[in-house]
């Protein structure tokens, strides 16, 4: 087995590479369309993206996602969380800006703790999107993606 840190593996930098690049591949495509069921289900939706900076394609990521957003006519806020503080705070931010909506993009810090993100979603009455099957069985609203 390779072990892996951060998402990049410490003895087969191919390897690394090669998932990185299909991640990315992949972003492409299911970002826009995440945003797309939001504004299916929200036509006039303000939106937060929820972005973990020391995640490796993130940056990529939120651009594709403001880009994708303001397509749609979207009004786009993007709030950065890195650990467990940083979710709280993050929730505290968005009751001010009072979103319509709220898409998490990929981390490994948000999906072990996914649970509690949907449990402050739900409370915060925040439609949520997210990448994944086990972000909707922790009670996310949609998942859609790998």
């Amino acid at each position: 087995m390779i072990p892996f840190t951060r998402g990049l593996s410490t003895r087969s930098p191919t390897l690394a590479a090669t998932s990185q690049v299909r991640q990315t591949e992949l972003s492409e495509e299911l970002i826009p369309k995440r945003i797309e069921l939001i504004r299916e289900a929200i036509p006039k939706a303000s939106l937060v993206l929820w972005d973990d900076p020391a995640h490796p394609t993130n940056l990529l990521d939120l651009k594709r996602a403001e880009t994708a957003a303001r397509a749609f006519g979207m009004k786009v806020q993007a709030v950065l969380a890195h650990d467990v503080v940083e979710i709280e705070r993050a929730f505290a931010e968005m009751r001010r800006w009072h979103p319509d909506a709220f898409l998490i993009l990929t981390s490994p810090i948000f999906a072990g703790r996914m649970a509690q993100i949907a449990e402050l979603a739900r409370d915060s009455r925040l439609p949520t999107v997210a990448g994944a099957r086990p972000h909707a069985l922790a009670g996310i609203l949609i998942s859609y993606g790998a």
